[in-house]
């Protein structure tokens, strides 16, 4: 009878035990889970924008055309761009496609003299601006990317005859297209440093400010071309 009553107390002790301690000990283990969170992937869409700097060089081929003859001859052309971009990235697995539209500060400029004679000429790259795509392959943080588009610029072209002293000046728009590529690394989520190789070519555009120098008739024809070397930071949204 002894036996009986302990293995009844025994039974109504274990009972009362998992009604009240385990209850209690799962509701302070059930937040662990959520603690433990898998982490957010990280993504390259979204908008962003940025700003950029860097060194353009390349060339100013122009001719000067008076009385029917033709003096080609082409000058250096280098200097600073900088300015700022905004695009829109949007991934698909490890593809990511993109838009970018750029406007900068430009400080580029080549000076020549033209063959046979006295004339010196000079092409100021005042800005510069392009619409691009992009297409990029994530490796996770860090993209490899292709980009190529529309660009435009504003280009001045100064020419000086010393020997009579008459200096006359001009600006046009230059539109032509950029091709290059680069590659950017994410930091940390919103926040990417990128280093990128555009070429680019502006095109050529008439000038008959020449006329004053070489008469009726006369023009000079400018054509830009260069490559742009620079390295920019972005903040995705």
């Amino acid at each position: 009878m002894n036996i009986n009553k302990t293995i009844l107390i025994g039974f109504a002790a274990t009972s009362f035990l998992s009604a009240s301690i385990l209850p209690a000990a799962a509701a302070d283990v059930a937040p662990v889970s959520k603690v433990f969170s898998p982490a957010r992937a990280f993504t390259w869409s979204g908008v962003y924008a940025g700003v950029s700097a860097g060194y353009a060089f390349g060339n100013a081929d122009t001719f000067l055309a008076v009385g029917g003859a033709t003096n080609p001859f082409s000058s250096k052309y280098d200097g600073f761009v900088g300015g700022a971009q905004l695009g829109y990235n949007w991934q698909a697995g490890s593809i990511v496609f993109g838009v970018e539209v750029e406007m900068n500060y430009a400080d580029v400029s080549g000076t020549a003299l033209v063959p046979t004679t006295t004339v010196v000429t000079t092409n100021k790259l005042e800005w510069f601006g392009a619409a691009r795509g992009r297409i990029g392959y994530a490796f996770d943080r860090i993209m490899p990317y292709v980009t190529g588009g529309v660009a435009f610029g504003k280009n001045k072209l100064e020419v000086n005859d010393v020997a009579n002293n008459v200096k006359v000046s001009d600006t046009a728009t230059h539109v032509g297209w950029t091709l290059g590529g680069g590659v950017e690394v994410a930091m940390r989520d919103n926040w990417s440093a990128k280093i990128e190789y555009l070429h680019v070519d502006l095109g050529n555009k008439n000038s008959y400010l020449a006329s004053i120098i070489g008469g009726p008739g006369s023009f000079m024809d400018a054509d830009l071309k260069f490559g742009l070397v620079r390295a920019g930071v972005n903040y995705r949204f």
